[in-house]
């Protein structure tokens, strides 16, 4: 589920190029990934395929249309085994997130674009 708290809002990622984030951008493609493998020393963290034995399990950011344009939140930024991983900000695909949150593309757009450096995000 989403976690509840205040969040940094970090560098931004997706299959398009950077709308207008300032907090920083990279464009994926099929070898970018999140590893949600908790007994990776890489836990939490935006890696490149292959995984060479590094994780277990990752998530694909080549995740259209979803993560056409995504930003990370500041979650489990200790990288705490087991209290999460991959909490994003991203559009809308009318169905629920595993723990992110997500807005329709031009509403999304519209905050990445407002957004400056020190953002945080809070969830309740």
């Amino acid at each position: 589920k989403t976690p509840a708290g205040t969040y940094p809002l970090r560098g931004g990622f997706g299959a398009r190029a950077n709308p207008g984030l300032a907090q920083g951008w990279f464009r994926v493609d099929g070898n970018d990934v999140w590893v949600d493998d908790s007994a990776s020393s890489l836990y939490n963290t935006h890696q490149r395929k292959p995984a060479g034995g590094r994780w277990a399990s990752a998530e694909n950011l080549l995740n259209t249309p979803a993560y056409n344009y995504a930003q990370v939140i500041g979650y489990n930024e200790s990288r705490t085994p087991g209290k999460g991983s991959a909490i994003f900000f991203h559009v809308d695909t009318g169905g629920g997130t595993a723990g992110c949150v997500s807005l329709p593309t031009s509403s999304l757009l519209a905050v990445l674009r407002w957004e400056r450096s020190g953002a945080v995000m809070s969830i309740s």
